[in-house]
């Protein structure tokens, strides 16, 4: 009985970007050798880094997406006004703000509150801006916390409910009103 000659190895094959490594594997897109650190799981076999960069779509087609799938978020007007918010209170604390737990500023007012707070004295002084900014100027961390909790909450019902245009008008309303009840 004759047995079958085995059949002859192949040559050990190098991977098409990194000569110095053997590999016996293959990207099933292009077929390459490639190894370990070149080759990526994919959903149908492997796929070499040069076949999935040359799979992806361009990159202002990338950024156009990701813009698309940030304006579809039901909260976006909630978000960025909760950001806004936490920039300011950061801002404050920059310029000397205290990071205390009341709820309000019981202490001598900074030049940053002074200058975006709510004041008659700034609107005589020509301060237009501050029956805006005062609405996202915070004094402690209790302060800002419930606002934003509150905000968070609400944003979360109304924004989805009325729309963004419609909650972006009550928040920026009520916002004008405080400031009014405030001077008042």
């Amino acid at each position: 009985m004759t047995f079958p000659e085995p059949p002859a190895t192949a040559a050990p094959t190098t991977c098409f970007f990194h000569k110095d490594r053997e590999t016996g594997r293959r990207c099933t897109r292009c077929g390459r050798f490639a190894c370990w650190e070149c080759l990526h799981d994919a959903s149908v076999g492997s796929h070499c880094w040069e076949c999935i960069k040359a799979a992806q779509p361009p990159v202002g087609q990338q950024v156009n997406q990701q813009v698309k799938q940030v304006l579809r978020d039901p909260m976006l007007i909630t978000k960025l006004l909760v950001s806004v918010n936490a920039a300011m209170f950061v801002l404050g604390l920059v310029n000397g703000g205290e990071l205390g737990l009341s709820f309000g500023g019981g202490g001598s007012t900074t030049a940053f509150e002074q200058r975006f707070g709510q004041s008659i004295e700034g609107l005589v002084a020509g301060r237009w801006w501050q029956p805006l900014t005062s609405g996202f100027v915070h004094f402690g961390l209790i302060h800002i916390g419930f606002n934003m909790l509150i905000l968070w909450r609400l944003g979360e019902q109304l924004e989805r409910g009325i729309g963004r245009m419609r909650f972006s008008t009550l928040y920026f309303t009520c916002l004008f009103a405080g400031s009014l009840g405030s001077v008042l």
